[in-house]
């Protein structure tokens, strides 16, 4: 690669205490038979061996860029890294997760043919170990999403891929859309409401999307410790205020078309289904969440669907506290994740 010439793609890997997958996600970015890119690694603060690894590997190799701050949260780690990038596209990474064999040469080849979009949307592996791999793929879709701009794209692209959609590491983001319109995470927002936020964030400005159908990413499953497998108090609370904030959004637009309705429904539909998850909660914890839902409960209105419009019944007859409760406790008779059913179907 000149050294005067910009990568393709930036890669922007948060690393917070992983000594035991850092090395499994760095060796699967500098294996690449792609030379395009720099990889940005923010050590959020680590008190294990992430800083030696990571050092280790900037010194033999000088793609890497290795930035150490202050413990802040994996919001503001990608947020520096962002900044930092240089790249024509942002690839974020997550530290305990890996990239599959040769699959940015391919994304360089994909979007090289492809140069007019501003979302590349991309399979991906669950991992569970060596011998234990689900693909996550979008084969049953047409690669052109012919929707354009907000409302129209978000409706398309949570109406074919759901919640798989809201996973930040799926996509390959165009870096100009995100500088031109100062694009970053909230450092406010915790447990996979800040990947919903920047994602929305992202779709008012973006012009088009494609899915690559390249399967780009393994992503490891129940690592003890991950913040993704956590409820608490604060995770439930801060979505229910994400939901909040883009339910208004939509709400607020004059135009309140079929792209706008399916959106209100959606994200209200989300914001219900967090309220039941209150009921994994202490009592303290639960009571919080949900004064917060009374004071938002105009929301739950437009909450329907299969399972939605049943659950929203349940709990306006029993109230939150008593419904929440009886619908959890549903949920886990027929063994089905409360999340897993958040679709606007």
């Amino acid at each position: 690669m000149a050294q005067d010439r910009p990568p393709l793609i930036s890669i922007v890997v948060p690393a917070y205490n992983v000594e035991a997958y850092i090395d499994d996600c760095l060796n699967s970015i500098i294996d690449q038979n792609f030379d395009e890119y720099e990889v940005i690694v923010i050590d959020d603060g680590s008190f294990d061996n992430t800083t030696f690894i990571c050092e280790a590997f900037k010194k033999n190799d000088p793609r890497i860029k290795f930035i150490r701050k202050k413990n802040g949260g994996a919001s503001s780690a990608r947020n520096m890294g962002l900044a930092e990038a240089s790249g024509e596209y942002v690839f974020f990474v997550d530290a305990d997760d890996m990239l599959t064999e040769d699959c940015l040469e391919k994304l360089s080849a994909f979007v090289k043919t492809n140069p007019e979009y501003d979302l590349y949307i991309n399979d991906y592996y669950e991992y569970y170990d060596e011998d234990s791999t689900d693909l996550f793929s979008s084969a049953d879709f047409d690669s052109y999403l012919p929707e354009q701009g907000d409302p129209a794209l978000a409706k398309c692209l949570f109406d074919v891929f759901g919640n798989y959609i809201i996973l930040l590491w799926r996509c390959l983001y165009r870096r100009s859309v995100l500088l031109d319109n100062k694009i970053f995470l909230d450092e406010t927002i915790t447990s996979l409401g800040e990947d919903y936020d920047f994602f929305m964030h992202f779709l008012i400005y973006a012009k088009s999307a494609i899915t690559t159908h390249i399967p780009a990413y393994y992503y490891r499953k129940e690592r003890p410790g991950s913040l993704s497998n956590k409820a608490s108090t604060r995770s439930i609370q801060s979505n229910l205020v994400v939901f909040k904030k883009w339910y208004e959004h939509y709400n607020s637009l004059q135009d309140k078309g079929e792209s706008v309705q399916f959106m209100l429904t959606d994200i209200a539909s989300k914001f219900l289904f967090y309220t039941i998850e209150t009921a994994q909660l202490d009592k303290a914890g639960k009571s919080e969440c949900l004064t917060y839902v009374r004071q938002n409960k105009y929301i739950l209105k437009n909450a329907k669907g299969r399972f939605q419009s049943p659950a929203r019944i349940v709990v306006t007859i029993l109230g939150l506290r008593m419904g929440t409760s009886l619908l959890s406790w549903m949920f886990k008779v027929m063994k089905k994740p409360i999340r897993n059913s958040i679709r606007n179907k």
